[in-house]
This record gives C-alpha cells, sequence and structure tokens, in this order.
C-alpha cells in the first residue's frame, strides 16, 4: 500500500507552498469517514446490551424486549458521548464528499439532468446535518426536537438514495466502468433494504405502542438497525465511485485529481 503522505510536488520544490503535501486516497479515506459512526452504532449497541442493558431495554409498558432501540442506546452514557464525537468528526468529510459528488454528476450526466442534481446533494447536506442534529440532541432533553430531526433525517436519506438511483440510470451519459457498474447494483439493493426496514419500523412501532406485545420492540429495534446500516452501506459506494480518485491537501487549498 502506497504511502499516504508525500513529500514535494515535484521539480526541486522551491515553492514552499508545494515542498510538503498530503496526498489521499479517496477510497481510503472514505472508509475511515464511514467507520466513524460504524464503529459508534456498533459501539453504542454492544455497551448498553453488556452494561446498560435493563436501562435501554425498558419500554414503557414494561414488556419484555431484548435489544436497545438506537435512540436508548445513544441516549445513555458513555454511549452518548461516544456517539456524538463519531457522528461530529464524520459530518465535515460528509460534507465534503458531497460537494465532490456535485462535481462528479456534472462530468457523466447529461446537462438536463442538472437541477435534479442540485436536488439529489441538498437532499443529501440535508441528511446530514439532520443526522448531526438528532445526535446532538438526545431525545430525553428535546423529545420534540429529536423527533423532528429523526423524520428528516429518514426522508430526505430515502429521498437522497432514490434521486441518485434515478441520476445514475436515467441521465447517465458516458458508459460504466465494472467498478461503477458494481456501485450501482450495490445501491440498488441498500436501498431496497432501506425502504423494507423503514416500512418494517414504521408498522413495528406503530403496533408496539398500540399492543405493547412482548418481542415486538425488539424486532422494531432490528428494523431501525437495518435501516441505518443500509444507509451506511449506500453511502459506503463511494468507494467504487472514487476508487482511482487521489484528494491532494497544501497550503492553497485541495485538489481532486
Amino acid at each position: 500500500m502506497k504511502s499516504l503522505l508525500e513529500q514535494g510536488e515535484g521539480g526541486d520544490g522551491s515553492d514552499p507552498v508545494f515542498r510538503n503535501r498530503i496526498r489521499l486516497s479517496f477510497r481510503h479515506a472514505a472508509v475511515a469517514t464511514l467507520s466513524l459512526p460504524f464503529l459508534s452504532f456498533l459501539f453504542c449497541i454492544i455497551w448498553s446490551l453488556l452494561f446498560s442493558f435493563r436501562q435501554t431495554t425498558a419500554t414503557h409498558c414494561g414488556v419484555v424486549n431484548y435489544l436497545p432501540s438506537i435512540s436508548s442506546a445513544i441516549g445513555h452514557y458513555p454511549q452518548s458521548h461516544v456517539w456524538k464525537l463519531g457522528i461530529a468528526l464524520h459530518t465535515a468529510p460528509r460534507l465534503f464528499v458531497a460537494s465532490i459528488y456535485l462535481e462528479h454528476y456534472k462530468t457523466i450526466l447529461v446537462s438536463s439532468s442538472i437541477w435534479l442534481t442540485w436536488m439529489t446533494v441538498v437532499f443529501n447536506v440535508a441528511e446530514i446535518l439532520s443526522l448531526l442534529g438528532l445526535s446532538l440532541i438526545s431525545s430525553t432533553f428535546i423529545h420534540e426536537l429529536h423527533a423532528a430531526c429523526f423524520t428528516l433525517f429518514v426522508i430526505c436519506a430515502t429521498l437522497y438514495m432514490l434521486l441518485t438511483l434515478v441520476l445514475l440510470q436515467i441521465y447517465r451519459r458516458s458508459n460504466e466502468s465494472a467498478l461503477e457498474r458494481k456501485s450501482r447494483q450495490l445501491k440498488i439493493t441498500t436501498f431496497l433494504v432501506n425502504c423494507l426496514g423503514v416500512a418494517f419500523a414504521v408498522y413495528l412501532y406503530v403496533r408496539h405502542n398500540k399492543y405493547c406485545e412482548p418481542y415486538v420492540y425488539t424486532w422494531f429495534a432490528l428494523a431501525e438497525y437495518a435501516v441505518v446500516l443500509s444507509n451506511m452501506a449506500f453511502h459506503a459506494t463511494a468507494y467504487q465511485d472514487f476508487y482511482y480518485t487521489k484528494v491532494i491537501i497544501t497550503a492553497r487549498g485541495v485538489k481532486i485529481i
């Protein structure tokens, strides 16, 4: 594996601005960025099961439950701090990736899709910011605002994934590479899993609150996990989309090659 740090810009290196640069493989940066929420998610669930099982799996009607919902898992200490840190650290890189996708789509899509491209990026940015909001504002602090951010996250994430597939399926003007084809297929699969997860989560949540049956909230938690993990997997396809892309960071700014 090549070193991520390369010295010199070429030539005699007399220009102090380019004497040192950081050269990042985009796919490595994508893995590092997405590992933050993924590892934070795993930590919160595992810690909740091992050390705060009773608190995080309690339900309002006292029925048997074996898994914490995500809101419950990230709403207790120390899980809340780990989750907030992971989401906060990955937000800026995610916004940067959104801007990269905007430029990428301009090169591979027909010009008539520009309005839909911008709409897709807006939904992506809204998804990222609403995720930050629901993570920083716990359900026990301001429940209404947390719920609003969660609803906005689900809606924006779903619309972003749908519009991304529409753009790639209908408006592409260049032929797909093998990696891009694999990426699109993974996007389709994870989008379908995400939609099913959302549908089951809504159904199970309503059923739990209406009938308070044992184990229903456990299945709701599993549906939530499917929603979150499929969302992460959808965004992880950036690994294939920008497999050969390099990010050059110098004192003058960031350059994508």
